[in-house]
């Protein structure tokens, strides 16, 4: 049977990364996607460019990239109105400090060519069925018919495809959220521990990508990008929010919605209702939707991460729980390819110096600022969680006081009256609560 040095399950940002870094350290790679690259893989669409610096022969991504981000906004909605903040920039001569939009198709097409360019076997349209696993006996046996984790003897030896299978050293498991092969050696991104899989800690992202002038509908000049997030209304008050990025000729709009809560309305109907309010609707006017999709979407963080690996098989990307919601932003990207090319690092250390890929592996991210910004706001989620004042009750009386504050009407009121119906609305109480806990997890 022919063996490879590594074998990667999965064709998004963390599996090609993985797979291009692996090859630059001259190790013979093949990489399965089950179906052609970019046309099953979901993503908001915003790469933070910070750690793709240093992958030698990426330096010129950003031709795959849509927009560089010079105007963010976060917008508060309630039923009729939308208090927005925004913030404008120039774009930084450096431009993996920049942020960018992106449409997956096109930026992973880009990481393939690159990919096969330096040897890696890239096999679309192949759905892998099984890990091949050694026991403590010797015998081979199919990774589902274990599920389980895998003991300290035992160890992930290759794959099976169908009737084929295929030897390998290591295998990277990059299959996204729901890896069904990660989850049956108990790899996969848990919620609470006991390996419950669709719960708190997830959403549910769904995304259009709608063609229409961007440039003069949102006063940007060519190439420059407006990243939007929005609270509130968005997400029919839960947990989870609204998005809007520039492309080139096409914006991405959607919204994500926790899971695991009591929904007054299906996750379909609150789209739409975020793409009827009152402050969208004029914006995607006369456009043309061009692609719809959706994917579950990881939030619990670093205290939902797997177990990143076992003998001869890594995790790396959503399947490993790398993504990180702060509310003001939400980074999975940047995370994806810092896993992705750590994971590759880790495998080449093994096999060339006869080391332990997982050590090596969570070694590697203690020394990445990103994985550490990870650990350290790994409270954020559970804030937001437990906070229903932050998508319920802050953006419907930000928008009451807005609306006091902005109005002129020949009555005359104190603005210190105005803004103390804001505090009453609120509560003193729950407002220094929020503020002290709010400051404690960031």
């Amino acid at each position: 049977m022919e063996e490879f040095d590594v074998i990667v399950v999965g064709g998004g940002i963390s599996g090609l990364i993985c797979a291009y870094t692996l090859a630059q350290k001259e190790l013979s790679v093949v990489l399965f996607e089950r179906a052609d690259i970019g046309t099953k893989n979901v993503s908001g669409g915003r790469l933070y460019a910070h750690t793709l610096r240093g992958i030698e022969g990426l330096e010129d991504f950003d031709t795959a990239c849509e927009r560089a981000i010079v105007c963010e906004k976060l917008g508060f909605m309630d039923d009729e109105s939308t208090f927005m903040m925004e913030s404008r920039t120039t774009l930084s001569d450096d431009k993996f400090s920049n942020s960018y939009s992106v449409l997956q198709n096109k930026f992973l097409n880009y990481l393939s060519n690159k990919c096969e360019e330096l040897g890696v076997m890239v096999a679309s349209n192949v759905l892998v069925d099984d890990l091949l696993v050694k026991l403590e006996n010797g015998e081979i046996v199919k990774s589902s018919s274990l599920n389980r984790a895998l003991s300290s003897n035992e160890s992930v030896v290759g794959i099976k495809a169908g009737e084929d299978e295929m030897n390998a050293k290591y295998v990277v498991l990059a299959e996204g959220l729901n890896s069904l092969l990660a989850q049956s050696i108990d790899l996969h991104a848990s919620n609470d521990g006991n390996n419950s899989f669709i719960g708190k800690n997830y959403a549910l992202g769904i995304k259009e990508v709608i063609e229409l002038p961007v440039s003069s509908r949102f006063a940007l000049n060519d190439k420059e990008g407006l990243a939007a997030l929005y609270a509130g209304k968005a997400s029919d008050y839960l947990m989870g929010g609204g998005f809007l990025y520039t492309n080139e000729n096409t914006i991405s709009l959607g919204c994500v919605i926790g899971l695991g809560r009591n929904m007054n309305k299906k996750s379909h109907e609150i789209f739409e209702d975020f793409k009827n309010h009152p402050s969208i609707a004029p914006i995607i006017k006369d456009g043309k939707t061009l692609e719809y999709s959706a994917k579950l979407v990881p939030e619990g963080g670093f205290n939902a991460m797997s177990k990143l690996g076992a003998n001869g098989v890594l995790v790396v990307g959503d399947a490993a729980g790398f993504c990180m919601n702060l509310g003001y932003t939400v980074r999975g990207m940047d995370l994806a390819i810092m896993s992705a090319k750590n994971a590759a690092l880790a495998i080449s250390t093994a096999i060339n110096e006869n080391k332990n890929a997982l050590e090596a592996y969570k070694v590697n991210l203690e020394k990445e600022g990103s994985f550490l910004d990870f650990k350290q706001f790994n409270q954020v989620g559970e804030f937001l969680e437990h906070n229903e004042r932050m998508f319920n009750n802050y953006p419907k009386e930000l928008n009451i006081l807005m609306k006091s504050l902005f109005k002129i009407d020949g009555k005359s009121e104190p603005i210190k009256a105005k803004v103390m119906r804001f505090v009453k609305s609120i509560g003193v109480i729950n407002l220094i609560k929020d503020a002290w806990k709010g400051s404690k997890v960031l």
